[in-house]
């Protein structure tokens, strides 16, 4: 879990719209949770996208979802 107080390992990152976002977003959040067993880990995901890809079921970590609503 995040731990705004202690050092913190940011990464952010950056998508495009495409059929496979959701497995390639899926691979990462996998990573990034074995590794915030160690680690404290803050992960942003900027979207270039009308819609949000929902992560809320595969992704259990303190994350931050930016996307483009125009």
């Amino acid at each position: 879990m995040f731990e705004p107080t202690e050092k913190a390992i940011f990464v952010i990152t950056p998508t495009y719209e495409r059929r496979t976002q959701l497995l390639d977003l899926t691979r990462v959040a996998q990573a990034l949770q074995i590794a915030s067993a160690k680690h404290n880990i803050l992960w942003v995901i900027v979207e270039d996208s009308p819609v949000k890809t929902e992560l809320g079921k595969v992704v259990y970590l303190v994350l931050t979802h930016f996307h483009n609503n125009i």
